[in-house]
This record gives C-alpha cells, structure tokens and sequence, in this order.
C-alpha cells in the first residue's frame, strides 16, 4: 500500500497544488492529512475543497480548533496579534459547510495498512498539542509507543520532517506542506510505503512551488507582513520574533 502523508497545509493552496502534482505520478492508494489544514494561508477555503476532491483522510489540528473557534468569535488570548489576524481570515474566509465538516473531524484515527496498524494524530498519541522533534528523547516516544500500540504513528505539529523508532513502533513526520519551519521554504510531504510482508519504506520528499506568491497572497488578503514571512522564508513566527 502506498500512501502519501501531508501534514500542516495551513491554507496554503500555492504549496498543496504543487505538492498534489507530485503526489499523483506516485499513484498513492490513499492521502493521509495529519491535521492543520488552515491558518496563515489566504486560501482555506480553496485547499479544504481540494483534499476533499482527492478524498483525503484527516483529522483535525489545532490551528483547525482555533479557526472554528475564531469563527464563533473566541480567539485564544496569548496569541500574537499576527496570528490572531490570521485565524480571523480563516475562519471568514470559509464557507459554513466546509468549517462544519472540518469540524466534524476527529482528533485521531486508527487505520489498517495491511498487515500493519496505524495511528493518525496531530500532535501525539497522547496530547493534541505535543510537539514530537527529531530529537524528542526516546524515552518519551517508548511511553507513547506502549500508549498507542501500533506499528507506526503519523503525525504533524511541529512543521519538522522526522522518521524515528522506539519500542517496535515508527514515528513519522512529513513535515509541513504549507509552512515550514526549518528555513527552507519548499513544501515537505512523504510517501509511506507498506508492502506485503509488512515492510515499511519512508521517502520524504521536498517541493519547490511558488512562495512568493503565495506569501504575496497573504498580503493582499490584508494579513500582517510577518505571515507573509513565514511562507516566504520557511521559518515560524517566533523564529522571525527572535524568540
């Protein structure tokens, strides 16, 4: 079975289209969302309606939990004013049925890669909102692995590609199609592949697509300059704060 895993799309259509055009020749049996399918891009209406069209399997992330919410007037008060900006877009930038079927998602999905067995999730098995790094410490992925007994965990968050072993489970990231975070800012997705005798084969790919226009997308959509940043230089907002 092949599968390709996207992650963090963050309405960015500019990466996912491009992305979407490698993915086809790969002929994936089935696209995996790993959650954050909106939120800084200008088009989360747009990139929604396309996974639809290619009947993309997800869950929800919480950047998705903050544009619902941010669509029923509640923004998260710790926020930075850019974001706050951001989800504000988002969410009247979506038509009702499309914020009502992304929330309709779950938070995690357990799905059979025969002979395997998979968890999808956003941030980990455990929490919607933990961070798994490249270098979280094993220690941490064995109790989430005994936690979630599966043959792999796919999952998103942290904008960071990864592809990590603990206690008889993988861990994979594809990193983030819509806005990376490690200076690069060509789109990140991977093809999983699981064949017959349970064998899995991890190839992470990267995507040159069109940057600049989809951070100058998030201009003229009136988003504050440091989004448009992030799409453009491949970075996160704190790292663009100095934080």
């Amino acid at each position: 079975m092949r599968l390709g895993l996207l992650a963090d799309v963050h309405g960015n259509l500019h990466a996912l289209e491009a992305v979407l055009d490698e993915v086809r020749p790969a002929r994936p049996d089935a696209i995996w969302v790993a959650g954050d399918w909106v939120g800084y891009g200008a088009f989360p209406e747009e990139c929604v309606a396309r996974l639809r069209e290619r009947d993309a399997i997800g869950i929800r992330g919480d950047m998705d939990d903050e544009v619902l919410a941010a669509a029923a007037g509640e923004l998260p008060p710790q926020a930075a004013e850019e974001k706050k900006a951001a989800l504000r877009f988002a969410a009247a930038a979506m038509a009702e049925e499309s914020r009502r079927w992304l929330g309709e998602l779950p938070t995690r999905r357990r799905l059979a890669v025969q002979p395997r067995q998979a968890l999808l999730v956003h941030g980990s098995p455990a929490a919607h909102q933990e961070h798994l790094w490249p270098d979280t410490p094993e220690e941490r992925l064995r109790e989430l692995a005994r936690f979630a007994a599966v043959d792999v965990v796919v999952c998103g968050h942290t904008h960071a590609a990864m592809d990590r072993r603990a206690n008889g489970t993988r861990f994979v990231n594809p990193g983030s199609v819509g806005r990376p975070g490690d200076g690069d800012p060509r789109a990140a997705w991977a093809l999983l592949v699981v064949g017959d005798d349970g064998a899995m084969e991890w190839q992470p790919h990267r995507t040159v697509y069109d940057h600049e226009a989809a951070a100058r997308a998030i201009r003229e959509a009136g988003m504050p300059e440091l989004v448009a940043r992030m799409v453009r230089e491949g970075r996160g907002m704190k790292a663009l704060r100095g934080e």
